[in-house]
């Protein structure tokens, strides 16, 4: 090492600093496989870490070491607990202290473009899409064909050559990364399953605790990889176990689901998508650069034969004036991204993007959104996009939007569609333009029931109105043939819906739950008899 490093400080293209700058960095990845001491009194890493120390302080020079891997051991560097050898580090051992806090904040859409830089209709050409999520897709563009590509951004998120449905570590991966599930905190195994994600399955490691006990993880809005999820669940047949898998982690209460059918319908709305991009005939151009191919799960698909597909020929039967409003709107989402605060809100000094430019910022990275728990009115978003018409119309101005309600009592909510207006304070109330769609989804009504409706009020904007009810096929027709799909969404929402309550059980629900209304039954008063 000391031979090497003076003949690189004494070459011409050295470049020439201060000495406390680094003038070497050795980078170690998959670091964590140092620490492996099974064999010998003595890990890799400490015989390799008191050289460092023993260089740095002989020489005075200026290296840097890089420990970079994919887990939190990487993090684990105490020095070895040999009773009979005293090392200077060996305090910490004894003390309990965590040396070098893991370093996580390595940044992410690093090569996003420029907003106003994007055609809007080009936007599932996949070398667009490489730009987005880690910097790692984009930075094989030049040595992979985009097949290849595709099918490494597969393999990695399996942690595997080939997907294993059955392994629920990789179910769970590819349904995550798509469709916003996450792990619940409170479960038994929920560090295994977090710190395996992160090491093997492309979860994205956001910061640590103090002491390593937990990760912060998510993963985040990523479009290549929700390609290569879509193509390994439904290209290959593979989406009944997968959801089998599921099922099976629902049960034990290792996935987080919410209370109110958000899960349902994110799988709902995101699956009928899949399968009709599937059944389009799609001519692919071969003279064309592969780069500037459109990928399969972020091409524009036209929002009126969408709906048509979703809810059947009933969807535009009586409403020809309604399909010409939007026969030139368009949709392309691949994957569902969650927000934390209302889309709008109303305080003072807070910068917020328009909702105009918050719009196309999904739109162009192919997302939907699911509203925060707190959201008025809506509890998901999905970007709509009208074409130009004329060559002349500005592009930028051309976004609307699908707005959707999730409703999960056993009694219909049908009224509450009409309040569903998009310039509520809480949504956009400084837009006004395009026509939007309004759908009232009913998960827990039994009774199938499906109505439509076109609200052209004079000081509104124009929005198609949608009600459904029930979750079989009747409802839904994109549903048929497909009996794992509704019977695992119907297994999900029931699990989702809290169990209703009557008679002696309603009374002692009113009892121990003390104070949750002001009615008497809720305050436990008792008459002097």
């Amino acid at each position: 090492m000391e031979k090497y490093y003076s003949q690189l400080i004494s070459s011409k293209s050295f470049p020439q600093a201060t000495m406390d700058e680094p003038k070497v960095v050795i980078a170690l990845d998959e670091a964590h496989a140092l620490h492996d001491n099974s064999q010998k009194e003595f890990s890799p890493a400490d015989v390799f870490l008191r050289t460092i120390k023993e260089y740095s302080e002989a020489k005075n020079t200026a290296v840097w070491v890089v420990f970079a891997s994919t887990t939190s051991k990487v993090a684990h560097l105490a020095s070895p607990r040999i009773k009979t050898i005293l090392v200077p580090s060996a305090r910490f051992a004894v003390e309990g202290q965590l040396l070098f806090p893991p370093f996580t904040q390595l940044g992410w859409d690093q090569n996003a473009p420029v907003l106003k830089a994007v055609q809007r209709d080009e936007v599932a050409k996949a070398g667009h899409i490489l730009q987005y999520g880690r910097p790692l897709w984009a930075s094989l563009k030049g040595g992979y064909s985009l097949e290849d590509l595709l099918t490494l951004a597969a393999q990695k998120l399996c942690g595997s050559e080939v997907f294993n449905p059955e392994n629920e570590d990789q179910a769970f991966a590819v349904l995550a990364q798509r469709f916003g599930l996450d792990i619940a905190f409170g479960h038994r195994d929920a560090v295994r399953y977090v710190e395996t994600s992160v090491a093997s399955h492309l979860r994205f490691c956001i910061n640590t605790t103090e002491d390593r006990i937990w990760s912060y993880s998510t993963y985040p809005s990523e479009p290549i990889l929700s390609c290569a999820a879509a193509s390994l669940l439904l290209d290959d047949n593979k989406l009944d176990p997968t959801l089998q898998s599921l099922e099976s982690m629902v049960n034990d209460g290792v996935v987080d689901i919410s209370q109110i059918g958000e899960l349902v319908s994110r799988f709902l709305w995101l699956l009928a998508k899949d399968f009709f991009v599937r059944s389009e005939l799609h001519v692919t151009n071969d003279a064309e650069p592969q780069f500037d191919q459109e990928l399969q799960d972020c091409r524009l698909i036209s929002v009126v034969e969408f709906l048509r597909s979703v809810f059947g020929p009933k969807m535009w039967a009586e409403n020809t004036k309604a399909e010409e409003v939007f026969q030139n709107a368009y949709i392309n989402f691949s994957h569902w991204v969650s927000m934390d605060s209302n889309i709008r809100r109303d305080k003072k000094g807070l910068k917020q993007l328009s909702i105009e430019k918050w719009t196309l910022c999904h739109w162009e990275r192919t997302s939907a959104v699911q509203c925060c728990h707190n959201q008025p009115l809506i509890d998901k978003v999905i970007p709509m996009y009208f074409k130009p018409q004329n060559a002349g119309e500005r592009r930028d101005t051309r976004v609307s939007h699908i707005l959707i309600s999730d409703k999960a009592r056993i009694s219909p909510q049908k009224v509450d569609l009409k309040d569903i207006q998009r310039d509520h304070p809480s949504i956009a109330p400084d837009y006004h333009g395009l026509p939007y769609i309004a759908i009232l989804v009913d998960l827990g009504v039994d009774k199938p029931d499906f109505d439509v409706s076109l609200d052209s009020s004079k000081d509104r904007d124009t929005c198609l109105r949608i009600y459904a009810s029930g979750l079989d096929a009747t409802t839904y027709p994109f549903l048929v043939g497909r009996d794992k799909v509704a019977v695992t969404l119907k297994d999900l929402y029931k699990r989702q819906s809290a169990p209703s309550s009557c008679g002696h059980l309603q009374n002692l629900e009113d009892q121990v739950r003390f104070g949750a209304s002001s009615e008497p039954r809720s305050m436990n008063l008792k008459t002097r008899k």
